[in-house]
């Protein structure tokens, strides 16, 4: 219900919006022995969204109910394609694994899955653009959906000394939601659009090694190919098919090796890390999108324990890297989010 009261003095503008969302599932999963080594595992899901969207946004020396006005305010029951119904999505999507145990160390699997983003209202969708050129946005965006393969190992090996876990990956990813704030065109509303396909495919793995009883050695890798396959855009403009994906570099290494030892009557422990990230894109907007540069950084820590007593120094980003972790050009204003600078952290514990 729209509230119709004048507010007090000093109050300009408010909003009195309902946002809600309920969703009622069914889900179930079967896993099915084929023989000592296969075991098939299929698993369902019904689901059903109801998502409302009720209220007006008034400047105070405009408030109205029922109106198709907007130049002093909107009531959303009933305006630019809102109405006093919620938005009702529903579907099944379902998975299915194969797994195959040779033996007890070793463990491959194959998978095919299913996925969604649920859809929602545009407050600022369902009038006019700003630009009359300018098409308009709607009010409503229906889900995305992804389509996942995955074949992949856990294996134990070297008489439990390593262990070995990767995997191939494809994900096919259809009616992205794309959000984009253009309050030249449209308003000074974000808005989200179902713009564009996109295809993944990828490869990772992790690696955890301890050649003897005091160094462990620990690594991790990921690859990715992702290209944006079609663009369906009526409203956001979007870089050209064939781009990657944004916040998704081709390239991820980590590396990390600990040595503990005895000192005397201490416990001690050193450890180095190393992390690289490749370049990557920060969004899928044409007017927005630009080059987020790769970075590699260290770590260092060192700790001594005896009895219940522990001390340790840990130094975060040794190389003082500022890396571009995201930029944005949120509300106008472009920014950098970046990690955090070298860090030295002294730290005394004690087990009471």
């Amino acid at each position: 219900q729209v509230n119709p009261a004048t507010r007090p003095a000093g109050v300009t503008f408010f909003n009195d919006v309902t946002r809600s969302t309920e969703e009622v599932a069914f889900f179930g999963q079967a896993e099915f022995d084929l023989s000592d080594e296969f075991t098939l595992i299929a698993g369902v899901r019904q689901y059903n969204l109801e998502l409302d969207f009720a209220g007006s946004s008034n400047f105070a020396d405009g408030i109205f109910q029922g109106s198709t006005n907007t130049d002093r305010g909107r009531d959303y029951d009933v305006n630019g394609g809102h109405t006093g119904s919620p938005m009702e999505l529903d579907g099944v999507i379902t998975k299915f694994t194969l797994q195959y145990r040779p033996n007890d160390d070793l463990m491959f699997y194959a998978t095919r899955s299913e996925g969604y983003r649920p859809g929602g209202w545009n407050r600022g969708g369902g009038i006019p653009s700003v630009n009359p050129a300018f098409p308009t946005v709607s009010a409503t965006y229906d889900t995305d959906d992804v389509v996942f393969l995955e074949a992949g190992w856990k294996a134990t090996l070297a008489d439990g000394n390593l262990q070995f876990n990767g995997a191939i990956y494809s994900v096919d990813w259809t009616d992205m939601q794309v959000s984009r704030f253009d309050p030249q065109n449209v308003s000074i509303l974000t808005f989200v659009e179902n713009s564009s396909d996109a295809e993944i495919f990828g490869v990772e793995g992790d690696v955890i090694w301890t050649p003897n009883a005091n160094l462990t050695l620990f690594g991790a890798f990921s690859f990715n190919d992702t290209e944006l396959t079609a663009v369906n855009a009526q409203i956001v403009e979007l870089v050209p098919v064939g781009s990657a994906l944004p916040q998704a570099p081709e390239m991820q290494l980590t590396g990390r090796a600990r040595y503990e030892w005895m000192a005397g009557d201490f416990d001690a422990y050193a450890q180095v890390g190393i992390q690289y990230v490749d370049d990557s894109i920060n969004s899928l907007v044409a007017a927005d999108s630009e080059v987020q540069d790769g970075y590699t950084t260290a770590d260092l820590s060192f700790g001594l324990g005896r009895g219940e007593w522990r001390a340790s120094v840990f130094v975060e980003n040794v190389t003082d890297e500022r890396a571009e972790l995201f930029i944005n050009n949120q509300d106008d204003i472009r920014r950098i989010t970046t990690n955090r600078p070298r860090t030295v952290t002294f730290r005394i514990a004690a087990d009471f």
